[in-house]
């Protein structure tokens, strides 16, 4: 009945995957993706702030003569103040397509088709806009340099 060598049962099979343990946590991979794209942005934005704040250091004038000052004020041109508006609603446009792709890949790690064609639908009509918003800046800024 017993064969040398040979069990009388085989051994169970596990009908659930081993658990990981709690220090064996994963990202997946589409989170590590929007949150490059996001650090990418965050940092662009970091580097173009060119506001000052009460840290810096402010120059000082100091006049030692009784002389008169007159005060020039410099008026920026309105083709500079559109290109900035332009640029201000292209931003925006990228943030959201920033937010569509984090949808689309939300539903491609839920393997959901229909939310991955909405957001890529999403996109599309937000590329269609980020590029006549382009266009118009860019005509925007050429006369702004114009004129300035």
């Amino acid at each position: 009945m017993n064969e040398p060598g040979r069990p009388d049962a085989l051994p169970p099979v596990p009908t659930t995957p081993p658990k990981r343990s709690s220090n064996e946590w994963r990202m997946p991979r589409w989170a590590v993706v929007v949150g490059g794209i996001a650090l990418v942005a965050v940092g662009w934005g970091a580097g173009t702030n060119e506001t000052s704040g009460e840290g810096s250091p402010r120059p000082t004038r100091t006049v030692t003569d009784t002389e008169f000052i007159t005060n020039e004020t410099e008026v920026t041109p309105s083709a500079c103040i559109q290109a900035l508006n332009f640029a201000d609603r292209g931003f925006g446009l990228a943030g959201k397509s920033l937010g569509a792709a984090g949808k689309g890949f939300g539903a491609a790690s839920r393997f959901d088709i229909a939310g991955i064609v909405r957001a890529g639908e999403q996109i599309d009509d937000l590329h269609r806009d980020i590029v006549r918003v382009g266009r118009s800046y860019r005509r925007a800024k050429s006369a702004c340099h114009a004129t300035a």
